[in-house]
């Protein structure tokens, strides 16, 4: 496939984000004001659900298919396999949002696209032998678990809380990929956006204390009534 916005993972991914951003909002609020029926979960499960496994997740394999390529030198999905890829997230969303779409299906779609973000991102930090960049790998496993434990909960092969849980990690897994990713390319766009030679260097001990406040603020979150320990992970972050 040849089309130029599957030659490089920010453009397609980018722009079904930005498309689904529109048509989520129309559904949410047709659910909200109209009692529409969304999917095989209430609308506010939905809501929850397709912000971070929808909207976020595909700004997310965006950039990371071509943050990945720049770091490593290798080249991530493109052509037709970008194209599957988008392929899948997007019968995931059609899913999601279409009443009496079997539970089953839409849980094995959306796993499907989580499980090949995963390893399109993780090959070529994998043939390079990156192992900086283990941490997101983590996260997306730790993202993939969490929408597993979604679908479980809302099959009822969990407690329904267990639905909540997960939004709640998903949450703060996409806020610490955002911290890791802003970690990566923040000190790049400083050292050129100003008119003075500079070289900004990462302190390894502040990465680690910020890693280390993450995962107890991460934990006690969803743990849940520990908001001194998670005061604590908190300032450890900042």
């Amino acid at each position: 496939m040849s089309f130029t916005v599957f030659a490089l993972g920010f453009r397609c991914f980018f722009l079904v984000a930005a498309a689904f951003a529109l048509v989520a909002m129309a559904l949410w609020s047709g659910a909200w004001f109209g009692g529409w029926t969304l999917g095989a979960v209430n609308p506010t499960m939905w809501h929850g659900h397709e912000m971070l496994f929808g909207f976020a997740i595909a700004v997310i394999a965006g950039f990371l298919l071509i943050a990945v390529r720049n770091w490593t030198g290798r080249a991530t999905a493109h052509g037709g396999t970008l194209a599957a890829l988008v392929a899948c997230w997007f019968a995931a969303r059609v899913l999601a949002a279409w009443p009496g779409a079997p539970l089953g299906l839409l849980a094995a779609t959306d796993l499907a696209f989580d499980v090949a973000l995963l390893a399109a991102v993780a090959a070529p930090i994998v043939r390079a032998r990156q192992w900086r960049q283990a941490g997101i790998i983590a996260k997306l496993v730790l993202l993939t678990g969490a929408n597993a434990a979604f679908y479980a909960g809302a099959a009822g092969l969990l407690q329904p809380a267990a639905m909540i849980t997960a939004l709640h990690a998903a949450l703060w897994l996409v806020v610490a990929l955002v911290l890791t990713i802003a970690g990566r390319v923040l000190p790049g766009f400083i050292e050129r956006g100003v008119d003075v030679r500079v070289t900004i260097t990462d302190r390894p001990w502040a990465a680690r204390a910020s890693l280390a406040g993450f995962l107890v603020f991460f934990v006690a979150e969803l743990l849940g009534d520990l908001p001194r320990l998670a005061a604590a992970g908190a300032a450890g972050v900042a």
